[in-house]
């Protein structure tokens, strides 16, 4: 058995047993479930009240809902991807924990990638659950069909399932890349807190600074995060099914394209350091 095949097996023994790790799973969960939930108890309100059905509001649908539910849990995911996996490596290395795979003749590039690959891992399954809990949560309180809006139809189903699908997917990437960038600090820094506090201010800046990257701001794999990210397809997609006329206008393609291809040379260039970095770290 290679180093990095028992260092990966261990990494990944290591998360099942973390505490914090099994809570992230519930709490992206808890969070579909609670952004769908309250939807239906505001739209039964709204009802009662004489606002209105189904066929008048273009959100009371499994489709929007189920859009909306998996942006909310997807932000909840990538804030909670980068405190854990950002901080975890400076707890073990405080602790001491950190030497004991060198004493098992584990090599530090094996360890670094084992532990970029457990990050991916993390991010992939925190993505499943968010969309996993939305998709369950929104067929469970609504209906799916076509969108309808003032009693008229507004959008056909078919017209939304295409766009709602690839921003699943569109969000897959960024996520990838924010987990990556979170073990590049970790391995850069020596608190955790700092790293993590480091790596949710790198995700703000191209928000912060959008109006003055311009076009160039989806090149920044944090601008595409479905959560966090300016320019979200989630959001777009979200909006477009909730009729929404400012959503998904025609120019966002070029932003899309731009998003499937912006986070792979990150996550390269993010792991390429983090073993660069590692190599030289005291321990």
């Amino acid at each position: 058995m290679t180093g990095l095949w028992r260092s990966f097996s261990a990494e990944l023994y290591l998360l099942r047993q973390r505490k914090g790790f099994r809570i992230g799973i519930l709490l992206v969960a808890f969070a579909a479930i609670l952004r769908i939930g309250v939807a239906l108890l505001l739209f039964r309100l709204g009802e009662s009240a004489g606002n209105g059905g189904p066929e008048d509001h273009a959100t009371w649908n499994f489709w929007p809902q189920l859009a909306h539910g998996a942006r909310t849990a997807l932000f909840f995911a990538e804030l909670l991807l980068l405190g854990l996996v950002a901080g975890a490596l400076p707890r073990e290395v405080d602790s001491g924990a950190a030497r004991d795979p060198f004493s098992r003749r584990i090599s530090r590039s094996a360890f670094m990638t084992s532990r970029i690959l457990s990050s991916l891992c993390v991010a992939i399954l925190f993505w499943l659950v968010a969309l996993g809990a939305a998709w369950l949560t929104a067929s469970l309180l609504f209906e799916a069909g076509d969108i309808m809006e003032g009693g008229d139809l507004y959008l056909e189903e078919s017209e939304v399932t295409g766009p709602i699908y690839a921003a699943f997917w569109h969000a897959l990437p960024p996520m990838l890349a924010l987990a990556t960038l979170a073990t590049l600090l970790s391995a850069a820094l020596r608190r955790g807190v700092v790293a993590a506090g480091v790596c949710f201010g790198l995700i703000l800046l191209p928000g912060i600074f959008h109006d003055t990257l311009g076009s160039i701001a989806p090149w920044f794999f944090a601008d595409t995060l479905a959560g966090f990210g300016e320019d979200s397809f989630l959001a777009e997609a979200a909006g477009f099914a909730s009729a929404i006329a400012q959503a998904y206008p025609a120019d966002f393609d070029a932003i899309v394209e731009i998003g499937w291809i912006a986070s792979w040379p990150a996550i390269l260039c993010f792991a390429l350091l983090a073993l660069l970095t590692f190599r030289r770290r005291p321990l």
